[in-house]
C-alpha cells in the first residue's frame, strides 16, 4: 500500500498512466505494489505532478497534506479484472460508460494494465522453466 509520504514508492510503481499531455492534464494512473493496487484518476495543470495533486497538493507542493486518494485499491489480480471488463473503478459492478469521466483515458490504462500482465505472466513462465 502505498501512504502519505511514498512519493518515490508511488513513482516506481506505476503500471500504466494516460492523460491529456498539454497543460491541463487529466487522466487515470494505476499503481501495484506487491500484491496490493489501486486505480485513480486525477486532474492539474503542468505546473505539479500527479502525485501532489491524489494528495491534495498544489502548485508549490511536492505533496499536499493528505493520505493519496484512491478512486479503487484491492489485488493485482482485481486490478487485471477490471481491466479485461471494462468496469467502472467506483462502481465495479457495472461495465464503465463513454460518459464517465476520462473514458478515453481508462480504457488505454486499461490496456497497459493487460500489457503489463502479460508481460508479467510470461516473465514467471520463463523463470519457472
Amino acid at each position: 500500500m502505498i501512504t502519505k509520504g511514498q512519493r518515490d514508492l508511488f513513482r516506481q510503481s506505476i503500471v500504466a498512466q494516460d492523460d491529456d499531455c498539454d497543460y491541463s492534464e487529466s487522466g487515470w494512473v494505476a499503481v501495484v505494489v506487491g500484491d496490493w493496487a489501486a486505480l485513480t484518476k486525477y486532474g492539474h495543470c503542468s505546473c505539479y505532478d500527479t502525485w501532489a495533486d491524489i494528495t491534495g497538493g498544489g502548485i508549490s507542493d511536492n505533496e499536499g497534506p493528505e493520505e493519496p486518494r484512491w478512486d479503487w485499491q484491492g489485488t493485482v489480480d482485481g486490478l487485471v479484472r477490471l481491466a479485461k471488463n471494462k468496469l467502472d473503478p467506483a462502481l465495479t459492478d457495472r461495465v464503465a460508460s463513454t460518459e464517465d469521466y476520462d473514458y478515453d483515458h481508462l480504457m488505454k490504462v486499461y490496456e497497459q494494465i493487460l500489457d503489463w500482465s502479460n508481460r508479467r505472466n510470461n516473465s514467471h513462465e520463463l523463470y519457472n522453466l
